[in-house]
């Protein structure tokens, strides 16, 4: 799977945000705020053709997480981010 281009990591007041800029404007009314593990997780996967078990692999090597855990975490990530357009 691949990141949606059209959505931009912006940090807004320390906090990571992404925002739909499809047509070439931010709409504001498509905007998800993500954790801090997230955020790292889109900028690692941007540009990149990517799998769940990829997500899982860097979320263990970056942060002291079990992989039950980080499968968790990660399952529940993208079940929002393919809601949303956000992962194709």
């Amino acid at each position: 799977m691949t990141l949606n281009r059209a959505f931009r990591l912006r940090t807004v007041a320390a906090e990571g945000m992404l925002i739909d800029t499809r047509g070439g404007v931010a709409r504001l009314d498509k905007v998800f705020r993500l954790s801090p593990a997230a955020a790292w997780l889109w900028e690692k996967a941007y540009g990149l053709d990517f799998s769940e078990s990829d997500l899982v692999a860097w979320l263990c090597e970056e942060y002291d997480v079990s992989r039950q855990d980080a499968e968790n975490d990660v399952r529940d990530l993208l079940a929002d981010w393919k809601k949303y357009g956000i992962v194709q």
